[in-house]
């Protein structure tokens, strides 16, 4: 008799252990010695619809995928104002989130912890910060992992630091923004952005050996993405080609930085045509010739440009009316 008894138990609780979720059980009439089997049968059943294991107070965690969550543990239920405050970590970036007002999950605004790079990393991760240092050692760095589109990183130099922007990397450079590397020291900082989880483009580069007080664009750089030219450019710029000038010794030319000439003159003469001859030709081309006529007498006038003018010189008339001349002005290269 004992045997059987032993039999039943163990067939009840083998039933308990693979079973489903079972409403009815534990009943009040069930025995103690065996309740513990239905209850750890269900709560088995709840975790197979949660799809999360069932544990000690504390060791509740919040979704962990790279999607944001649309529905709730049971994969059919819409999320509604009434899960608010449910917690999501993106685990692309590791950023948590919260679902707010029933309209979707929102980053949760806190300061960035600062982080360290890992010694002799030439590829330092920057999955956990937007803050970083990097060791107090010499190294070149040639791509920042984990990068996502859109993210901004600041990075503090400890050491001598090189940023490797000339090589190409997974056929792209990974680091972009000069058209040689760039060469960091202690207390130097270099901002950067990332385009499409691939290229870091950079954006600052700060020399703490310099004065910056005098926000001079030699000693802050502000780079142009493509390979440095409009940084060329500005520190080509110096007081010979303001457009203030304090004189003007006159003449008949002006050159202006790209390249640029401008010609001009009066041509003081009553005649109805004739030819202006340019004190020193243009070295390539004429791009055009504008005449003005004077006016001292209070009539109409007119002159203007007779055929087409070369690099020496250009054909001129006026109505015969004019008696005053004309100013001309002649643009070339």
């Amino acid at each position: 008799m004992k045997r059987l008894n032993y039999l039943w138990i163990f067939l009840i609780l083998a039933g308990v252990s693979f079973g489903v979720w079972d409403n009815d059980e534990p009943a009040d009439s069930t025995q103690w010695n065996v309740a513990a089997g239905f209850i750890r049968a269900n709560n088995d059943a709840i975790e197979v619809v949660l799809g999360v294991g069932l544990s000690m107070e504390g060791s509740a965690s919040p979704w962990y995928q790279a999607a944001a969550p649309t529905t709730t543990a049971d994969g059919s239920t819409a999320l509604t104002s009434s899960n608010d405050g449910l917690l999501w970590v993106d685990s692309d970036t590791r950023i948590l989130s919260a679902y707010i007002d029933g309209t979707g999950f929102r980053g949760i605004d806190a300061v960035p912890a600062v982080v360290t790079f890992t010694a002799a990393d030439a590829t330092p991760t920057v999955i956990l910060s937007s803050l970083f240092t990097t060791d107090s050692g010499g190294l070149t760095i040639t791509d920042f992992d984990n990068g996502t589109d859109g993210k901004t990183i600041v990075v503090l130099s400890k050491g001598a630091v090189v940023y490797d922007v000339t090589t190409a990397q997974d056929s792209d450079h990974n680091l972009d923004g000069s058209s040689a590397n760039i060469t960091t020291a202690s207390g130097d900082i270099t901002v950067w952005r990332n385009e499409s989880g691939l290229t870091w483009h950079l954006v600052v580069f700060n020399d703490a050996s310099v004065d910056n007080a005098e926000k001079d664009f030699t000693t802050t750089t502000y780079v142009d993405a493509a390979d440095g030219t409009l940084q060329t450019n500005i520190n080509n710029i110096d007081s010979a080609d303001d457009m203030d000038p304090v004189t003007y010794a006159g003449g008949e030319t002006t050159t202006f930085a790209n390249g640029l000439t401008i010609k001009g003159g009066f041509e003081s003469t009553s005649t109805t045509s004739g030819t202006v001859t340019f004190g020193t030709a243009f070295g390539t081309a004429i791009l055009s010739v504008t005449l003005a006529a004077r006016e001292d007498d209070g009539t109409t006038h007119s002159a203007g440009v007779t055929g087409a003018p070369t690099v020496t010189a250009f054909v001129w008339s006026q109505d015969a009316n004019a008696r005053e001349g004309f100013y001309w002005i002649a643009l070339g290269y």
